[in-house]
């Protein structure tokens, strides 16, 4: 029995290995083309791109200090499923015209018209302090952001900040868009490991030595079209670096999760339920245990703790929020099944309880409309102008336009239910309905469940007869507090508008 052990300890590691195969061979850039400045493509002439010793070695042969071109390193094959994983190490020299600047570099994936210096695509950050930051090469997605007024570490670009850890979902990019600013994971001097997970146009993460730093979704080119795949391209950006151990394993389709976010509100001491449907899309079975993990992972579960899924089947998860101690927003994720071709869902929710009412930013960002109000909690009579959003007297109705209203959630000081809302004129301050009803205290369950599968449509409106007259809106139980009543304080701002695009995963066109 000894030698079987001692066999299968030392195979192990190759087993773990043997779906990983190499893109460069140690020996020679077979698998790669160069493309550099002031040279033909597939050409390098001045023999910048050197290999020795297992490594791809950048700018060997150029003298520290002077001009030297930029350019990359491009697949002959393309790839749109798979786990690509290198390493790499600065040398040392630095070149005009970045001989003042921290070392660059970078890994572009999904590249395409990659016969130039600078392809399109999406490229994992790699440069010193930053790697793993994200940046659009003139390609579209999601990704998630830092909260307005949250701190954020020093660096280059918008803080973008894991969903897990508090991260607001936003659609950006194209135009060489920058996402960084998240804590440092990469190593100055020695090697660094960069994992490149991308499941097609679906979604990727960004991993420096074994840490997750960026996650991102949805991948478009400019015009619209999915970026589903593209080849993949190291680059060389003014400072001596070597590439090691390039690797990629292909990936079938991952585990396809019914939900992207879960949304969730409950009262201190009570609990809030939901489900979420796993299928399995590939063609053998697959573990898909669920993992909670995030700043807030204390306050959820998921069950069952296991479960494996066979090929065309689904299984059924339960996620609970049980929150204590604060009112605000809650923020972790549930991993279900391997990080390579499993499920990531956000968890987002609300907790509170007499007083411990969340701040509109709060509810605002659990529902991830794009929107800043600012942190605090505003009366009023505050400032005229709040975050994004303008200070208005009333509103104003347009000529046989109609209205809708759509009440997302309601939080009063004594978690008591609220009534339905009202509007009232500036030539008649008496109260009269709208037919919108108000949810009872928290998030409306039916509005989240639509919102999270994007099916939310203007059917799920109110429409509102809106009157001639400017109008404002209010709940009828703070009917005491408007103008021209006998008991009443005068408002000095009747209505704060700001944009909305969108509700959870449902896009949604002229809303305010």
């Amino acid at each position: 029995m000894k030698p079987f052990l001692l066999c299968l300890s030392l195979c192990l590691p190759v087993l773990a290995q043997e779906d990983f195969k190499p893109l460069f061979n140690g020996r020679d850039l077979s698998g790669w083309s160069p493309v550099l400045e002031n040279a033909t493509a597939g050409k390098d002439p001045q023999g910048i791109v050197t290999v020795h010793d297992g490594v791809i070695h950048m700018y060997q042969n150029v003298t520290e200090g002077q001009l030297a071109p930029f350019g990359v390193i491009v697949s002959d094959k393309s790839y749109s499923r798979y786990h690509l994983r290198f390493q790499y190490q600065w040398v040392g020299k630095k070149f005009i015209p970045r001989h003042n600047d921290i070392r660059d570099a970078g890994l572009i994936y999904h590249a395409y018209e990659s016969s130039r210096v600078w392809p399109k695509g999406i490229e994992n950050q790699v440069q010193e302090g930053d790697t793993g930051d994200l940046i659009w090469c003139e390609s579209n997605g999601h990704t998630w952001m830092r909260p307005a007024g949250q701190h954020a570490p020093e660096g280059q670009g918008l803080p973008g900040l894991l969903p897990e850890n508090g991260g607001l979902l936003r659609e950006i990019g194209f135009k060489y868009e920058y996402i960084g600013r998240f804590p440092e994971a990469d190593n100055y001097e020695g090697w660094t490991t960069v994992d490149t997970i991308v499941q097609a146009d679906e979604w990727a993460i960004h991993k420096i030595n074994g840490k997750v730093r960026t996650r991102l979704r949805d991948f478009k080119k400019p015009d619209g079209t999915p970026l589903k795949e593209g080849k993949i391209t190291l680059q060389l950006e003014g400072a001596e670096i070597q590439y090691r151990e390039v690797e990629l394993k292909e990936l079938p389709a991952p585990l396809k999760p019914s939900l992207d976010q879960v949304t969730l509100a409950a009262l201190h001491g009570k609990t809030a339920t939901a489900s979420v449907s796993i299928s399995n899309p590939g063609s053998s079975p697959l573990a898909a245990n669920p993992q909670v993990i995030g700043k807030d992972s204390a306050f959820f579960t998921a069950s069952p703790a296991t479960a494996t899924i066979a090929p065309g089947a689904s299984a059924e998860f339960q996620v609970t929020f049980s929150p204590t101690g604060f009112g605000g927003r809650y923020s972790a994720a549930v991993q279900f099944g391997p990080e390579d071709r499993g499920a990531f869902v956000v968890l987002n929710a609300i907790g509170h309880g007499e007083g411990t009412e969340p701040t509109l930013q709060e509810i605002l960002d659990t529902l991830a409309v794009p929107v800043t109000v600012g942190p605090g909690r505003w009366q009023d009579s505050g400032p005229d102008r709040l975050g994004e959003g303008i200070h208005a007297r009333n509103f104003i109705p347009v000529r046989d336009a109609k209205a809708y209203l759509l009440p997302v959630a309601a939080f009063p000081d004594d978690d008591k239910p609220v009534s339905s809302l009202s509007f009232f004129t500036d030539i008649d301050a008496s109260l009269k309905p709208t037919g919108a009803s108000l949810p009872s205290p928290g998030l409306d369950p039916e509005l989240v469940e639509k919102s999270q599968t994007g099916s939310l449509t203007l059917a799920d409106f109110k429409e509102f007869s809106a009157p001639d007259a400017a109008f404002g809106l209010c709940l009828g139980e703070h009917s005491s507090t408007y103008p021209n009543r006998a008991s009443g304080l005068p408002l000095i701002h009747k209505a704060r508008i700001f944009k909305a695009s969108r509700i959870l995963e449902s896009k949604m066109d002229d809303a305010y």
